[in-house]
């Protein structure tokens, strides 16, 4: 059981990390979305990340 749970820490460790730069890059892509400049997609961004 101790074998299971440090494997299921490390996978979610891993999967945190896997989310946290596809969401970055999403975020990184708010700007062409046609209507959504600059100004607005670092609204967005700093809603999103605080």
């Amino acid at each position: 059981m101790t074998a299971f749970n440090r494997g299921y820490a490390a996978g979610a460790k891993q999967q945190q990390e896997s989310d946290a730069d596809n969401f970055v890059k999403l975020l990184e892509k708010l700007e062409t979305v046609p209507g959504i400049g600059e100004k607005t997609a670092a609204k967005i961004a700093k809603y999103f990340m605080q």
